[in-house]
C-alpha cells in the first residue's frame, strides 16, 4: 500500500476511536463505555494490530502497544475498556499518522526489511527464484557491472594488439640491421646461431646437431624432421648450400669453412 492509503485507513480508525470515546456514559460511580462499543473496540484493536504488522512487521511496537493498552484497560472493578485505554489507542494511532506523514519513506525501508526476513533460502538457488526474489535494482547493478567489464575487455584488446604492432616493428627493425628477414614471414621457423644452438622458434620442435665433414664444410642436422627438401630454406642463402635426407634427419650443407659462417635463419614451408 502507498502512504496515503495507509494514512487514510489509520484516519478512519481514529475517527472510530474518538466516536466510541464520545458514547462513553457517565454514571455516578464510574464512567462507562457505550453498550455495544465493548466488542467494536474489540474489533477494531484487532484489526489495527493486524494493519500495522502487515505495514511495518510484526516485531514492531506500534501493534504491541495497542494490545498493552487495551489489556491494562480492562483491569479495573468493572472488567470493561477504561476511557483512557481508548484514548491511548486512539495516541497510537495518530503518532503512526504523524511519522508517516513525517517520513513515507519509512514504509519502503521497512517494507525492504520485512522481505529480506520474510524470505528463506531454497534448497537450490536458480534463475527463476533469483528474478523472482532479487530487486531490480540490484540487477540494474550487476548488468551495469557487466556492460563496464565488457567495454574494459575491448579497450584492452585494443592495447594489447597495439603493443604487439610496436613489438613487431621493433623486432622487424633488429633482424633487418642483422641481415635476417623477418621471423614472421613464415609460420614455422628458427634462427639458429653459428654453433647450432636455436635462438628463437615458432612452430619448430625439432633440435639441430653442427658437425663438420672432412674437408671442412659444416652441417646442420634438423633431427627427425623428414619429408621434402625443398620445404627447408635458408636466410642468407649466402654461403651456399644443398639441402638432402639423411636417416637421422634433414641436412642443410653449407660450402665453406667454418669460420665464414654466421648466424640463420631456418624456415620450413608447408
Amino acid at each position: 500500500m502507498k502512504a496515503d492509503e495507509i494514512k487514510e485507513t489509520l484516519l478512519d480508525y481514529q475517527k472510530k476511536l474518538e466516536g466510541i470515546l464520545g458514547r462513553f456514559k457517565r454514571t455516578r460511580d464510574a464512567i462507562k463505555i457505550g453498550n455495544s462499543d465493548e466488542s467494536y473496540l474489540r474489533k477494531i484493536v484487532i484489526e489495527l494490530k493486524d494493519f500495522l504488522e502487515d505495514v511495518f512487521g510484526k516485531q514492531n511496537s506500534y501493534s504491541a502497544n495497542i494490545i498493552n493498552y487495551y489489556n491494562n484497560g480492562q483491569a479495573n472493578f468493572l472488567n470493561m475498556p477504561s476511557y483512557a485505554s481508548v484514548e491511548q489507542i486512539r495516541d497510537v494511532v495518530s503518532a503512526v499518522i504523524t511519522r508517516i506523514s513525517r517520513n513515507p519513506e519509512l514504509l519502503m525501508k521497512t517494507g525492504e526489511k520485512q522481505s529480506r526476513a520474510d524470505l528463506k533460502e531454497p534448497a537450490k538457488v536458480t534463475l527463476p527464484w533469483l528474478f523472482h526474489h532479487v530487486p531490480v535494482k540490484y540487477w540494474i547493478s550487476f548488468f551495469g557491472l557487466l556492460l563496464a567489464s565488457f567495454f574494459i575487455g575491448i579497450q584492452a584488446s585494443r592495447l594489447s594488439l597495439v603493443q604487439e604492432i610496436l613489438n613487431l616493428r621493433k623486432q622487424t627493425l633488429q633482424e633487418d640491421r642483422t641481415g635476417l628477414e623477418p621471423a614472421e614471414s613464415t609460420n614455422i621457423f628458427a634462427d639458429v646461431s653459428k654453433d647450432g644452438s636455436i635462438l628463437r622458434s615458432n612452430n619448430f620442435p625439432w633440435k639441430i646437431r653442427k658437425s663438420n665433414e672432412q674437408d671442412g664444410n659444416v652441417l646442420y642436422t634438423i633431427i627427425d624432421r623428414r619429408g621434402d627438401a625443398t620445404a627447408i630454406s635458408v636466410v642468407p642463402d649466402n654461403p651456399k648450400y644443398t639441402v638432402y635426407q639423411s636417416y637421422d634427419g634433414m641436412v642443410i650443407k653449407f660450402t665453406c669453412a667454418e669460420e665464414k659462417m654466421s648466424d640463420f635463419t631456418i624456415k620450413v614451408k608447408f
